[in-house]
């Protein structure tokens, strides 16, 4: 199990959080989705996703993770 906590930029509404929330969870491997302005956690089982999965999913929703 991993944790990995990301900023993201234009979480700006509920229903962007819910947004991104929604399409997480959906990953598999992942366990369980925080997000509280901009700020993003998230667990996962790392035999079944990267890092670099979950911050392609917030981008290819059009969101951007800031370094």
């Amino acid at each position: 199990m991993a944790t990995i906590e990301l900023a993201v930029e234009g979480l700006i509404s509920i229903k962007s959080e819910r947004e991104v929330s929604a399409l997480l969870m959906g990953l598999n491997g992942v366990e369980e989705v925080e997000i509280d302005e901009g700020e993003v956690r998230v667990e996962y089982d790392d035999d079944f996703l990267e890092e670099e999965d979950i911050i392609n999913a917030i981008e290819e929703l059009g969101y951007s993770v800031i370094d």
